[in-house]
């Protein structure tokens, strides 16, 4: 409760994301919108027992969505369906492949439950039917169900 509390302050001064560490969480600015005097306002007027230890550093501007995208792996599903990126290898071995480019996308199949669904689709019949993908993302639910269908009518 008090971590969600100060996550909320610091948001409220400019920090815009946050990651879950080990020992507690660390906390993002642009550089240009940290404010030292409202930082350190902030520590002063925290509840008492709860402890706070930081530091400010800065980090090295760099292409932050090439990094991310060079540790994205394509996933299998169900030995019948290949996602992945343009920039990897295609598996003409796989009935369905979906390709899509991730960039700051959500619907790339990794998140549990999109692999799940995946799972799903493949394991039922859609003929006939409507899909609805209520996602916020690539619509990767609604391909795949799309790219079965087809299939199925085609055979």
């Amino acid at each position: 409760m008090a971590k969600d509390l100060l996550v909320s302050d610091l948001a409220d001064i400019g920090f815009d994301t946050f990651e879950d560490t080990e020992s507690g969480f660390a906390a993002y600015i642009p550089a240009a919108n940290l404010d030292l005097q409202a930082l350190e306002t902030l520590m002063l007027n925290l509840d008492e027992g709860f402890e706070v230890d930081y530091k400010v550093q800065e980090i090295e501007n760099q292409n932050w969505n090439k990094l991310w995208e060079s540790n994205f792996n394509p996933i299998e599903v169900g030995g019948q369906c290949y996602v992945r990126a343009t920039f990897h290898d295609a598996k003409p071995d796989f009935p369905y492949e979906i390709i899509i480019d991730p960039k700051m996308s959500f619907g790339t199949g990794h998140h549990q439950t999109t692999s799940m669904m995946l799972q799903y689709i493949l394991e039922n019949d859609f003929e006939g039917k409507q899909v609805l993908d209520m996602g916020c993302g690539t619509g990767i639910l609604a391909i795949l169900a799309s790219k079965k269908v087809l299939m199925l009518s085609w055979q």
